[in-house]
């Protein structure tokens, strides 16, 4: 996915239009989250310790928030929507040119005339109208990339899927599947994911855990167990540090609307991954 998340929650502070001859700057860590559509000229994104990513003309183009970044350009044009947003969403710059540009290019527009008018109940249909961008860039997201780049990334991510709540998956015998150092193996998973593998496998056991607590039907022993953890104070600790709430909280929010397992998710060093039982890095 593009965005990580399965669903996106955005609280929309202003779309704008920025033109400008010739640019070479930093932008700076800022407060919200930016979604854009470069209408003209090409630029060039630098981050500190990320891998500089081009945004050609036709992009859409995804900056998160805090996230300190300098840009450099000549002539360009862009629409830009920036948001606040409680969903988890890449740490790093996302940037792909879709195949229907004058879609964005139409929506985009669309929606920045919409935000600047401010007719009556501009606020419900510029969020409808952002949304269905977000959907069309998932859509055009998983159209271009219908498998992994990576052959035996792709083969690795199936086997860590199927053997998710093994004792004896780890992220080393990922990297022997692959045939890729411990380093490169991360570089290529986050590349590809936005996430870490260890962030990327804790936040599928928590969504996994989850359902099965709020489904009502199981106790929390039985959660663990299904889950892979056989002790069941190692599994309410891990439920408690990943989501802030304990097991016997989530199975009282049964009759509550679930939330989004991203929201639950939350930024976790890697120090904290979960050694036994579960997951381990050696």
């Amino acid at each position: 996915m593009f965005f990580v998340s399965r669903s996106v929650t955005a609280q929309l502070q202003t779309v704008i239009e920025m033109t400008w001859d010739c640019v070479d700057a930093r932008a700076g860590s800022r407060p919200f989250h930016a979604l854009s559509f470069r209408a003209e000229g090409d630029a060039m994104l630098f981050s500190k310790d990320h891998e500089p990513v081009a945004s050609p003309e036709g992009s859409v183009c995804f900056c998160p928030a805090g996230l300190d970044f300098a840009k450099r350009a000549g002539h360009g044009r862009i629409f830009a929507v920036h948001f606040l947003s409680d969903s988890q969403l890449p740490d790093q710059i996302v940037c792909f040119r879709p195949r229907n540009r004058e879609y964005f290019r139409g929506e985009f527009q669309k929606l920045h005339r919409i935000w600047m008018e401010k007719q009556f109940g501009y606020e419900y249909e510029s969020r409808i109208l952002f949304a269905r961008i977000l959907l069309e860039i998932e859509r055009e997201w998983a159209e271009n990339r219908p498998t992994l780049s990576n052959e035996k990334l792709a083969r690795a991510c199936r086997y860590l899927h199927e053997h998710l709540f093994d004792e004896d998956l780890s992220i080393s015998s990922l990297c022997r599947m692959c045939g890729m150092s411990d380093t490169y193996f991360r570089q290529q998973f986050r590349q590809e994911f936005g996430l870490t593998p260890i962030r990327y496998i804790n936040r599928l056991r928590l969504q996994t855990a989850v359902e099965l607590l709020q489904s009502g039907y199981y106790t929390v022993s039985e959660v663990a167990d299904r889950c892979g953890f056989r002790n069941i104070q190692y599994f309410s600790a891990f439920v408690r540090r990943e989501s802030g709430l304990t097991p016997q909280q989530h199975r009282k929010k049964l009759y509550e609307p679930s939330p989004e397992p991203s929201e639950l998710f939350r930024q976790a060093p890697e120090k904290r991954f979960p050694r036994e039982p579960g997951v381990r890095r050696k």
